[in-house]
Order: structure tokens, then sequence, then C-alpha cells
């Protein structure tokens, strides 16, 4: 019996259409991934099985549940690797272990939990104050909000600026999360190298430039609501891109597994893809 079954799902965002008619069943032990371009629809139907988004047509069973109809019995028996999140850095590890513990009806006991994790003697400890890997290998950490970027490079605390990418275009420009592009804008004015790091599978020859790859327009739900309470007056007009194009010219240079790249990112980026396909 197949452990989640998807069948003729449809999931459309105003004209917009995130998923068209996917139908597929994934077996128990089979390891099963979604690939495809930025905007294809992954995510959205990720949180389809998961519950948290709602399919327009079609059925999902995961587990032999209904993510829609009993999506909170369903996420007690599977795990979720959200895409970004974060623990608040005064909790301490016990009322870490206490609040995650009551989300599930039959959790380990919090008083066996620190044995099982050998955290025994971390308890009373914050969680801003545990080793991380940056911490271990001695790199200085400042956590900042996305809006004080443009401060601190104007006051010469930043010397570079290294951002990840969805897909590279034949000429280097570059999709990445919302933001990239203002992040380049900004490391270009104030003279900081701007780095993206990818691999060679994001690389793609097929696409002359950013302009031909498809930006997703992700579901207004996102800007207006958090945790399901509105926060912005209802039936507001919502323009909520997930992606952003970042030019080549902002780009100083592009790391991947095979090395670094400089212009001509043309030239350079098939020759690398070559590279990486004889290795």
């Amino acid at each position: 019996m197949a452990i989640v079954e998807v069948d003729h799902i449809t999931k459309s965002y105003g004209d917009l259409i995130a998923v068209n008619d996917v139908s597929f069943a994934i077996e128990k032990g089979e390891i099963f991934g979604l690939v495809g371009p930025n905007g294809a629809g992954k995510t959205t139907l990720i949180e389809m099985i998961e519950g948290l988004r709602t399919p327009d047509r079609g059925s999902i069973k995961a587990l032999g549940l209904d993510p829609t109809k009993q999506g909170d019995e369903l996420r007690e028996r599977i795990g979720v690797l959200l895409q970004a999140t974060s623990i608040q850095p005064d909790i301490k590890v016990r009322e870490a272990l206490k609040l995650f513990a009551s989300f599930y009806e039959n959790a380990p006991s919090v008083d066996d939990l620190p044995q099982m994790l050998s955290l025994e003697d971390k308890l009373g400890t914050r969680f801003k104050k545990l080793s991380g890997g940056l911490k271990q290998a001695s790199i200085p950490v400042t956590l900042i909000t996305d809006s004080m970027a443009g401060y601190f490079m104007n006051q010469k605390r930043i010397d570079c600026a290294i951002v990840g990418a969805d897909r590279i275009a034949a000429n280097g420009d570059v999709a990445n999360k919302i933001g990239t592009y203002t992040l380049a804008v900004l490391a270009k004015e104030n003279n900081i190298p701007f780095y993206v790091a990818a691999p060679t599978s994001t690389i793609d020859l097929s696409l002359t430039s950013g302009t031909e790859i498809p930006v997703e327009e992700r579901a207004p739900e996102e800007v207006t609501h958090i945790r399901g309470v509105p926060i912005a007056p209802e039936g507001i007009k919502v323009a909520n891109p997930a992606f952003d194009i970042t030019p080549h010219s902002y780009i100083s240079a592009i790391i991947t597994e095979e090395g670094i790249i400089r212009e001509p990112y043309t030239k350079e980026l098939r020759k690398q893809v070559r590279e990486g396909k004889k290795s």
C-alpha cells in the first residue's frame, strides 16, 4: 500500500496555475524527490501533502489520512522540515523540550527526553548559548534583519555578500529567493563583492538570460496573514513573488563545487558544466 497517494491534484492562485493535474504514489521505504525549476509548484504540492494548503481539485492521502480534513492527526505522525525556521534565542533547553513535546499527544515524557538526547547538563542553558557549527568553527555570527543590510554595508561592517541560487542562466543571471536582487544592488553601490554559491545542477544553459526564468507568484495569504490571523485589510491587492532575478553585472563571481567562475560567464559556465559532466 502506498503511504502517499496524490490523485489529479490542481492548485491555482488567481490566474496562476501552480500545480496542474499531478498524480503519483510513494511506497513505504521509497525515497522520493520532486525536481523542477523555480515556480514549478514543488513547495505548493508538498504543503498540500502536509495539510498546510488545500487543493482546488483532486485528492491526497498520506498514511491513509486526508491532509485537508485530518491534518492535525497526520502531522503527529510525520516529520515536516520547514524551509526556514528558528528557535527563540532566550528559550531554555527544558522550555524548548516542553514546548515541542506539547505539540504531540503521545510525545515522550519531558523528564525522559534529556537523557535520550544527551542534554541532561544543558537543561538550564539558553538556546543562544548552545554551540553550533559556526561557533565551533570560530566564525563570529551576528544576526540582523534584511532591512538592516544597507546600513551595515554603508558603515563598512560587511566585507562581502554570499547568496545561493535556485537557477543560473547561461549569461550568469541568477534567480534566487526574493530580496537577493536588493542585496546585489546594495553591494554594488557600496563597492562590496557579491558572490553566488550554488551547485552546477542549478546552471541551465538552455536559458539565454534571466528574463526567461519564470517567477512564481506565491499565495497572498503569506503576506496578509500570520498563522491564520489577518494583518492586512480584507480584499487588499497583494503581490508576492517567491524569487527575483539578479543580472550578472551585479555578480562578482559564481562559486560551484567545480571552482570559481568569473566574467565572461557565458563561456566559463559552459566550460564548467562540461568539466562537471566529465568528472
